[in-house]
């Protein structure tokens, strides 16, 4: 039988974000609430987390980086100075952050899209966009280009789609 885990999140009080003009502040931390409709499992996951000002303002600071360092990689790409495919993060700088959940040690692996996760896994933008202007200060000596980033525990991009399935069997 198939195990299918579905859940909707919900945040509700004040999250130190800012709508429609309004300002809200985060004190002392706000609890996620999630609803899982979880099929073909016993039990699903936990419903709650706590998320603290601090460690939201930490994933606001990284989705930032890795924002900043996209919009130079496409300006880069544009004028070009990073040559062959170049797979930005538009619209997913948020993905790579779910790995606040896992431990340093946990094995990552991913598809073409491996900007993000490099620098979640501790590799400097710097050095990312060193690799991706071939120079050799890259995270593969300037050779990898964007599909190839690898940092420990990280096994990076790869340029066929589904690769990512068979390299997860070895780990």
């Amino acid at each position: 039988m198939s195990q299918i885990l579905v859940a909707s999140l919900s945040l509700k009080g004040n999250t130190g974000i800012s709508t429609l003009g309004h300002r809200y502040s985060m004190k002392h931390g706000r609890t996620l609430n999630a609803k899982c409709d979880v099929h073909g499992l016993e039990e699903g996951p936990p419903d709650t987390s706590v998320l603290t000002r601090d460690q939201g303002l930490g994933f606001y600071r990284c989705m930032q980086t890795i924002r900043r360092m996209e919009l130079k990689a496409d300006q880069l790409y544009k004028q070009k100075i990073i040559r062959g495919f170049c797979h930005l993060y538009d619209g997913q700088v948020a993905i790579p952050l779910i790995q606040s959940g896992i431990e340093r040690t946990d094995h990552v692996i991913t598809a073409y899209r491996a900007h993000g996760f490099t620098y979640t896994r501790g590799v400097s933008a710097k050095e990312i966009l060193a690799e991706l202007t071939g120079r050799k200060g890259g995270v593969a000596k300037g050779k990898g280009g964007s599909m190839h980033m690898y940092a420990p525990h990280f096994y990076g991009g790869n340029g066929i789609v589904g690769a990512q399935v068979t390299k997860s069997i070895w780990c």
